[in-house]
Formats: structure tokens, C-alpha cells, sequence
């Protein structure tokens, strides 16, 4: 059985490490994922959902009717387009985007149902990607609001039912992370000269917690719709290229 070459346009290293941990979770082949942005090393487009955006007008400008057969993804079987629904709040300047094609940012919704907003912002992405369309290999992916809810429910979820009230719907989630013991912590607070303090992900830690994101994926379907749908679409994609078959 040929492995699956997965492409995946995420906001982050850390979120692509969540994505695999998922895919590990419901794919029934094998599959080796490659991180089609931020670059590695970085590169012109940068990274956070502004780098997601201009890896977007990169592809979906070449003049190819989808992504399909666009040839800077011929070696690609799967892509995966990432951006947590926060984005949904915030502005293109925000992101020192001054030419995006639309005047669709923000675009967010009453919370719940956090559907509302992530079909608002799937618009916006598809609008990114113009004049191509995605396809049938492009996924696009939006954790609500923020993929490390998808973390907190696999992690903490049956131990702390707290954290599974309108969990789509808060902004809390990444300080959520932050405050646990520092043994476990996947979130620190990092001091830079002449900038604010910031909170920043820890790779290696996520890289530890992405067997029990696998192993409680069923449970994070459960408490986070919207990863229930990022399964889904990406079941439905591998049918629709008969990957399948494969």
C-alpha cells in the first residue's frame, strides 16, 4: 500500500503536529506529511494565518481552474489549508496585509454555533485561493476557536469537564494551557527586548502529547464539532481523488 503525500498549509509547526495526530487517528493508509507552510526554513510568505494567506495568493493566482492541477502541488496527494476561527475577529491589517482580494475580514459570528463562523471564514479562505478553486484534494481546516481546543479536550477533557463548556466558542483556551503545572505546560510566557510578553507554544511538548491526541481523538470528535468536520471533509477527499483505491 502507497503512502499518502499529505500537504499541509497550517498557521504553525505546532498545528501541523496536531493535524497529524488526528490524521494518525482516522486514516486507514499510510501517509507522510509535509509541511507546505510556513516553509521550512522560513521563507517570503512568514508564518501565523498572515503567512496562510499569502501561501493562498501564491497557488491560487498561477491561473489553474483548482488546486488540482496546479503543478506547485503535483507531488501532493491531500492538502490541508489551516486557520483557527479566531481569525474570524480580526483585520487584514492585523496581519500587515494591505491588498488581499476582498473586504471580508472581520467576518465573525454569534458563538454558539460556532458553524457560523467557521462557513464564514471557509468563504473568506476560498476567496484567498482565487480564481482557483480548491478542488477535490484541498481541505480546508478551521479549528474553533483555535486548534489547541482540539489539545485541551484530548488532553484534559475527561478529567476536567470545565473545559468542555462552549469550548468552541473561548478565546481562553491557549491561557488555559499556560496555567497548567510547568511539568505539562505546552504554552510558556516569552520576553523579548522592546516587545510585549507573548505566549508561545512549546514544539517539543506538543510533540509529546501527540499519541494521547490519537489515542482520545474519538472523544475530541465529540467535544469539538469542528474536528468531527475536518475528519469528515478529509475522509470525503480521499474517496473523491480515489485515493481509496490506492
Amino acid at each position: 500500500m502507497s503512502e499518502l503525500r499529505i500537504g499541509l498549509a497550517v498557521e504553525g509547526g505546532t498545528d501541523a503536529l496536531v493535524l497529524q495526530a488526528g490524521l494518525d487517528a482516522f486514516l486507514d493508509k499510510p501517509f507522510v506529511a509535509v509541511q507546505l507552510q510556513p516553509e521550512v526554513p522560513p521563507g517570503k510568505t512568514g508564518a501565523g494565518w498572515g503567512g496562510v494567506f499569502w501561501w493562498c495568493r501564491q497557488v491560487g493566482t498561477l491561473g489553474y481552474e483548482t488546486l488540482d492541477s496546479n503543478p506547485m502541488l503535483e507531488h501532493i496527494d491531500l492538502a490541508i489549508i489551516q486557520i483557527d476561527a479566531d481569525v474570524a475577529a480580526m483585520s487584514y491589517e492585523s496581519a500587515n496585509i494591505s491588498k488581499a482580494p476582498n473586504d471580508d475580514l472581520p467576518c465573525d459570528c454569534p458563538c454558539p454555533p460556532a458553524s457560523d463562523t467557521v462557513h464564514a471564514l471557509q468563504k473568506v479562505v476560498r476567496g484567498w485561493l482565487a480564481p482557483s478553486q480548491p478542488g477535490k484534494k484541498a481541505v480546508i481546516c478551521i479549528p474553533s476557536k483555535c486548534i489547541e481546543a482540539w489539545v485541551a479536550a484530548a488532553l484534559y477533557g475527561t478529567s476536567d469537564s470545565g473545559v468542555l463548556e462552549d469550548l468552541e466558542c473561548s478565546y481562553d483556551i491557549v491561557n488555559y494551557l499556560h496555567r497548567k503545572p510547568s511539568r505539562e505546560r505546552l504554552v510558556k510566557m516569552q520576553s523579548e527586548p522592546g516587545k510585549a510578553p507573548r505566549l508561545r507554544k512549546i514544539k517539543t511538548r506538543f510533540q509529546k502529547a501527540q499519541p494521547r491526541i490519537t489515542s482520545s481523538w474519538a472523544f475530541v470528535t465529540q467535544a469539538c464539532p469542528q474536528a468531527k468536520a475536518f475528519q469528515k471533509a478529509v475522509v470525503q477527499a480521499v474517496q473523491d481523488t480515489g485515493l481509496a483505491r490506492g
